[in-house]
Parts: C-alpha cells; sequence; structure tokens
C-alpha cells in the first residue's frame, strides 16, 4: 500500500506478486482489482472490440505497470 500511494506502481506490482508466489492463499478479490485494475476496460473494449480487454490490461500490466509516461527502450510510450 504504502509503494503504491508513493507511486511507485511498478514496484508495488512485483511485490504483491512475490506475495502471491510464496502465499497464494491470500489471493482475494481487492488484490486481483488492485494489480489488474479496470478502469480503461470499456476504453480498451471500444477502441479494439476484437481483442479480450482482460489480455489488454494484463499486457499493459507487465509493460508498463499503467503508468502513462513510461518510455522503452524502442520508443513505446504509456
Amino acid at each position: 500500500v504504502l509503494s503504491a500511494r508513493s507511486g511507485n506502481t511498478p514496484l508495488s506490482f512485483q511485490l504483491a506478486a512475490r506475495v502471491i508466489r510464496e502465499n497464494p492463499s491470500l489471493i482475494s478479490k481487492p488484490l486481483l482489482e488492485f494489480m489488474y485494475p479496470l478502469e480503461r476496460y470499456e476504453v480498451i473494449q471500444k477502441v479494439k472490440p476484437q481483442l479480450d480487454p482482460f489480455l489488454v490490461i494484463s499486457v499493459i500490466r507487465q509493460e508498463s505497470a499503467f503508468d502513462v509516461s513510461a518510455r522503452s527502450p524502442a520508443g513505446a510510450l504509456g
């Protein structure tokens, strides 16, 4: 919670993923909602209706941790 509030979303995801791997019994709906936020579900569905929005959300989480200012070494944004 503290790392998420400090704005370090990638670290928050890393810590949560580690906890899940080590203690799968701690998986809960709030934890999954944190790891895979659905705020952009409708936008994804509208822009690319042929794609599974949950798959897209998973890729976004993995690639940029929902950081709109993220930049990849190849120059990809967001």
